[in-house]
């Protein structure tokens, strides 16, 4: 009788050593260079160590590297591998190695997690990847990932330390090997993988479960969790759906597990490479619901000539009221979801289970329940801190149960960024601790009310991705004209830098990056702070921040 697929390559990795080691890893840790790992680079870490990425031993070197992209196949061996994992860093870190150096690579608390026994550094040629790996190179997802990596790459072995720690749903963070184990105990040889970065709601599981049943065959449940960030309330609830799924098929059918991701890359490529995990996993077969790109009789046909692993293709569902029941389409489907849960809508039984909902709401509360942030960007002078203030005061009249909280400008840098100057770089770092507290009462679904100078586009940019992992953000531009704010000059600064004793002041020595699109713009010239306090308000209202 067969039994489980094998890993790929024939043989499971695992790169941890015993504890014996471990101390003299750690302690040899010390006199090394160090390298702290992105989120993505810990991830792969993570996943050469346990083996999930079998058969390699480490990051790819410039030859296997070379022949992934030419061939889809590893140099040294021939084995079938569609994705160039490598270690990227920096140009001045990379000039301090050479072949045979040895590197601690480090999470992001400074912990060793692995020794790199460097085996090549090259350069990366960065255009000729991005057309290779993707069949849509300018695809957004290709882009930034293109874009967030370093020019050297470096290869070599890994011998592992420690894992990250994962604190949540520890049960559900199961290796290959505890995976495989688990499935020869209770004889499984056919195990069908589905795996998500989305929600499981009921109409997947029907699709899921039908596929199962038609196949007889056994599920694994992979969710794929993003592990650049610290878990979020849509994360558990993302985590519940699968449970609750898990929950629904029939007894000793299923079973459920949590793989690290950063993000799901679209492309042939890249939907080869998860399918090796899964392998790895145990699972030969894939099961893909809808249409993915570059998936056809031939790439099937690949899949299972390469990887042993065969392909499972299935159409999305949506409820027929009328007969009750779920119907095939050919079109991709979107419930909205999202959209009505923030709406407050009424969740209908045929798209999620009944106790998934009060997991749902916690996740997307209502905005009218949602923590926000209003960021008050302007010229030093324009009646920012005189808005804020106000809006400050009504919004606590209203009550509601939202605590707000005032960020000055001039208040943060006395007790934040007292220590910072006024260069570009400072002022950047200045406003990202702000961003940084803003989120923070955010997610915990309060009010912060911003109000520094803020002059850059981009460093907005990147308060805004801060605060809307966790609710609204709000720019207000404060767009009261120079000559105004010169006339009004309580403090004295702009007749200060005028002349010349204040360097670097925004608007006159520094440039002040106009908000392209912010949600509202203000003339304190033309409003008074009573007025433009009140078109913040009609503002939160209309975007559904407040209730009318």
């Amino acid at each position: 009788m067969a039994g489980l697929i094998a890993p790929h390559g024939g043989a499971l990795q695992h790169l941890l050593t015993d504890e014996a080691e471990v101390r003299e890893l750690r302690s040899a840790c010390k006199d090394l260079p160090s390298w702290d790992l992105t989120a993505g680079q810990l991830c792969d870490v993570e996943q050469i160590l346990t083996g999930a990425y079998s058969p390699l031993d480490g990051f790819l070197g410039k030859e296997d590297y070379t022949s992934v992209l030419e061939s889809g196949h590893l140099a040294e061996n021939g084995v079938a591998w569609s994705w160039p994992v490598v270690l990227d860093v920096g140009t001045d870190f990379a000039d301090e190695l050479k072949a045979g150096s040895r590197i601690a690579l480090r999470d992001a608390e400074g912990s060793p997690v692995a020794i790199l026994d460097v085996s090549d550094i090259w350069q990366a040629d960065r255009d000729r990847e991005t057309q290779t790996l993707f069949e849509e190179p300018q695809h957004c997802a290709a882009l930034a990932w293109s874009a967030q990596r370093n020019p050297i790459y470096v290869g070599g072995q890994l011998t592992g330390i420690e894992l990250p720690p994962r604190f949540d749903y520890p049960e559900h963070r199961r290796p290959p090997a505890e995976v495989r184990a688990l499935f020869e105990r209770v004889g499984w040889t056919r195990v069908l993988a589905y795996q998500s970065s989305d929600f499981l709601l009921r109409p997947d599981h029907h699709v899921v479960s039908e596929s199962c049943r038609e196949q007889e065959i056994n599920l694994l449940l992979q969710l794929e969790l993003n592990v650049a960030l610290p878990p979020t309330a849509v994360d558990i609830a993302k985590i519940e759906s699968f449970r609750c799924a898990h929950h629904h098929f029939l007894h000793q059918r299923a079973e459920l597990n949590i793989v690290p991701s950063v993000a799901t890359l679209p492309g042939s490529r890249a939907l080869l490479h998860r399918l090796c995990v899964q392998k790895n996993y145990g699972c030969s077969h894939f099961l893909i619901v809808g249409n993915e790109d570059g998936v056809d009789e031939q790439f099937i046909a690949h899949a299972h000539e390469a990887y042993g692993v065969q392909i499972r293709q299935a159409k999305p569902v949506l409820w027929d009221s009328s007969s009750r029941r779920y119907v095939e389409t050919s079109t991709p489907v979107k419930h909205a979801l999202e959209a009505r849960l923030l709406d407050g809508d009424a969740l209908p039984d045929w798209l999620v289970w009944p106790e998934l909902v009060p997991e749902l709401r916690n996740a997307y509360p209502a905005k009218d329940r949602q923590g926000f942030t209003i960021l008050f960007t302007g010229l030093s002078g324009a009646g920012k801190s005189t808005v804020a203030r106000t809006v400050m005061a009504k919004l606590m009249a209203l009550g509601g149960g939202r605590q707000v909280t005032l960020l000055d400008g001039d208040v943060v840098r006395k007790h934040l960024s007292s220590e910072l100057g006024w260069s570009r770089a400072h002022r950047d770092l200045n406003n990202l601790r702000i961003g940084f507290v803003a989120s923070e009462i955010t997610k915990h679904r309060g009010i912060a009310i911003c109000a520094p100078i803020s002059p850059y586009l981009q460093t907005r940019l990147q308060m805004r991705e801060m605060v809307e992992a966790h609710g609204g953000f709000i720019e207000v531009h404060v767009a009261t004209p120079l000559e105004v704010c010169e006339a009004r000059d309580r403090k004295g600064l702009y007749a200060k830098a005028r002349a010349g004793l204040l360097k670097e002041f925004t608007g006159i020595s520094d440039p002040y990056e106009i908000p392209e699109s912010p949600e509202l713009r203000l003339d304190t010239s033309e409003l008074t702070p009573e007025a433009a306090a009140q078109a913040v308000l009609l503002k939160l209202e209309h975007l559904g921040y407040l209730r009318p």
